[in-house]
């Protein structure tokens, strides 16, 4: 398993964490709005990076995805905000929501999400956020439910780009002859997740 404290450390310094941001990623201007903070939230599967303002989730991701700051870099430059280490109200919620989903005592999310992609995209995105907890869909599924039957490879690609993990439940797409298919948090966890909501339907 790798080690990703030394990562994690670095988020936590909030000091660290937005020189590197400001340097790297943002130029703001004296008109820009106020920023997106960035906080850690512990779960059983290991720690997550929520991005929120006080309105809005903007990111929700598992630290070992790959290639995590790409997203970071997206929402900076889209929305012309720095990313500061921080906490909001929005924050709270979906910590409190994860809380309860690991629990099994939650089956639907229902914080306040910004969608962050084409049109296409957020159509597909929003037809995930209406997959019930302890259902799957295949990928042409969710293609015929969006109204192209067609359209199977850009779903998975679309699903390939959501930063909103858990709260747009990409994990309950699965191949369409039964097996699990990829997931951007790794494929075991997308196999803990879906044992975990078999069992909250149950309940």
């Amino acid at each position: 398993m790798r080690d990703y404290s030394k990562v994690e450390n670095f988020y936590k310094d909030s000091k660290s964490f937005n020189a590197f941001n400001k340097k790297r990623w943002t130029i703001i201007n004296d008109s820009a709005t106020s920023p997106l903070f960035i906080e850690w939230i512990p779960t059983p599967l290991g720690k997550m990076l929520a991005i929120c303002d006080e309105n809005h989730l903007y990111m929700l991701e598992f630290i070992a995805r790959k290639n995590i700051h790409n997203g970071f870099q997206r929402l900076s430059q889209k929305y012309n905000r720095h990313i500061m280490s921080g906490r909001t109200l929005i924050t709270q919620r979906i910590e409190n929501e994860l809380q309860l989903y690991f629990k099994k005592a939650l089956k639907e999310f229902t914080t306040p999400l910004m969608f962050t992609g084409t049109k296409f995209q957020k159509k597909e995105w929003l037809n995930l956020t209406k997959i019930p907890s302890g259902k799957t869909f295949s990928y042409s599924e969710l293609a015929a439910a969006i109204g192209n039957k067609k359209a199977s490879r850009a779903v998975a690609n679309s699903n390939a780009k959501n930063i909103l993990a858990l709260a747009v439940p990409c994990h309950r797409v699965i191949l369409q002859n039964g097996k699990i298919g990829g997931y951007a948090g790794g494929i075991e966890k997308k196999e803990w997740l879906l044992c975990h909501e078999k069992l909250i339907f149950k309940n």
